[in-house]
């Protein structure tokens, strides 16, 4: 019993040891809310993630990573234009302190990152028609 006893709190130390705070209170992925005009549609690499509706926006979970994600708005009859998600830092990763692994495990999965904004304006004026 003693020796089961150990083996569940040498287990549990070890899990927390193992974890990292962005991995366990953050996603992996974020909500963008897109604002527009109807029918805008919002490609990354060449997919099609989402597209403006009649009620103006567009809601699609974007991956989290290190650095910034270029997107691009396309409307038939007007230019394509780069949309720039800037990614800034998490504060949820603090809590990692000095453990390394715990950073490392953060870093790896880029949960020490988040996207800056959650609602982002696409504007393809006049000056952007072909």
């Amino acid at each position: 019993m003693k020796m089961k006893k150990s083996s569940v709190a040498l287990l549990f130390g070890a899990s927390l040891c193992l974890t990292s705070c962005g991995t366990l209170f953050t996603p992996t992925m974020q909500d963008i809310t897109f604002t527009g005009d109807r029918g805008v549609s919002i490609y990354d690499n060449g997919k099609k993630i989402a597209e403006i509706g009649d009620g103006g926006t567009a809601t699609v979970a974007v991956k989290k990573r290190l650095s910034n994600k270029t997107l691009i708005a396309k409307k038939e009859g007007y230019k394509n234009a780069p949309i720039i998600l800037d990614a800034t830092f998490n504060p949820v990763s603090v809590l990692n302190l000095l453990n390394p692994i715990s950073w490392a495990i953060d870093l790896g999965t880029g949960k020490c990152c988040k996207w800056n904004d959650d609602v982002i304006e696409i504007e393809l004026g006049n000056g952007s028609r072909r």
